[in-house]
């Protein structure tokens, strides 16, 4: 039970397990985030409710509408059809939402209407709170990097915030000298994340909560970036309220890092130094630069090029001879690479990933 409450922590919520009874222990909202997320492999393949699959209908009805017009937008089927259908049991269940949830329709208001004849196929009226949060759940199954319609891209593009986040990205396209950020969806990303803290930031914080492990990590790239985007934190906090300022910049650093990696992948280099027939070595210099990824340098040299090279500390000669010892891991490979040799090359680069 220790273990189980170790991980609930993340979610804010805890087991008090007796010898009689146990309890969830947590805020109401913090225990319907949870189980959304719990039900939602389930509901999908229909394992707790039949009549799951006319809800998902009616939601895929509701989605294929909007997208023939001007207000079309790419969304995450499973999780919004998952909301859609948690709401409905929940409504008719007439158990209400905290009062306290009041959501500041700006973009989001364009989809009540649509909302409101969704949820209507479920016999079920829409209007203020649970309005305000069927809105919401619809905007938190948005994707990033999307194809907005015409309307919908109109309406983002002249958000408050829009100004100040084109002006964030060029900042930060010169502090990395990558001029290619700003052609990117990063404006319309970090546009996005804060539409959906100005529409409810108590609940993204409690969707997102389980991710904290990654965002922590992720923060730790580009520690030089911290003063522009606390900057921009200080900025966005005279006009809306951002409960945790911490995670909402961990938040920001993984959009950045997504969008970073998708123009400029490689983190570290790869060194091959290959003592063999020319063919084969360049076979295998092509299989081992497409088994590492994208987020490799893989570099061929020779072995006169060792005394020219400063290595960083990241970096990883890879040899099927003998080498002097160097200030690198080196990784000694057979002409005809091994399984076990593969693997621990794949451990090496592993740290690369999730």
């Amino acid at each position: 039970m220790t273990k189980i409450n170790q991980r609930l922590a993340s979610y804010d919520l805890q087991i008090d397990l007796t010898k009689y009874t146990a309890s969830i222990l947590g805020k109401e909202r913090a225990i319907r985030t949870f189980y959304h997320r719990l039900l939602i492999p389930f509901t999908h393949n229909n394992y707790f409710f039949e009549d799951y699959s006319i809800h998902e209908s009616h939601y895929f009805q509701f989605l294929k509408t909007i997208n023939r017009t001007e207000l079309a937008v790419e969304t995450e089927e499973i999780f919004g059809t998952c909301w859609f259908f948690i709401n409905t049991i929940r409504i008719k269940a007439n158990c209400r939402l905290d009062s306290s949830i009041h959501i500041n329709s700006t973009l989001s208001s364009l989809y009540d209407s649509a909302l409101k004849k969704l949820y209507l196929t479920e016999g079920i009226y829409l209007k203020d709170t649970e309005l305000s949060f069927a809105s919401f759940c619809f905007l938190e199954s948005w994707n990033y990097n999307n194809n907005y319609g015409q309307e919908t891209a109109r309406c983002l593009h002249h958000s408050p915030f829009f100004e100040r986040l084109e002006t964030f990205v060029e900042e930060l396209a010169s502090e990395l000298s990558l001029d290619q950020l700003k052609k990117t969806s990063l404006t319309d990303n970090l546009a996005l994340l804060v539409l959906k803290y100005h529409e409810s930031p108590i609940l993204i914080e409690a969707l997102d909560r389980q991710y904290h492990r990654f965002l922590e990590t992720y923060d730790q790239q580009y520690v030089h970036l911290y003063q522009q985007k606390e900057k921009l934190l200080n900025d966005l906090k005279k006009e809306m309220e951002i409960n945790e300022p911490n995670f909402f910049l961990q938040l920001l650093s993984l959009l950045i890092q997504q969008t970073i990696f998708s123009i400029k992948p490689n983190l570290f280099n790869v060194y091959f130094i290959f003592q063999g027939e020319p063919s084969w070595k360049a076979f295998l210099q092509q299989e081992l630069k497409d088994y590492l990824g994208k987020r490799v340098c893989f570099l061929p040299i020779e072995l006169t090029d060792l005394s020219t090279i400063s290595f960083e500390e990241t970096d990883i000669l890879i040899s099927n001879f003998p080498l002097d010892s160097l200030d690198i891991p080196i990784v000694y490979i057979s002409s005809i690479p091994t399984k076990n040799e593969l693997n621990r090359l794949t451990e090496l680069t592993f740290k690369t990933f999730l």
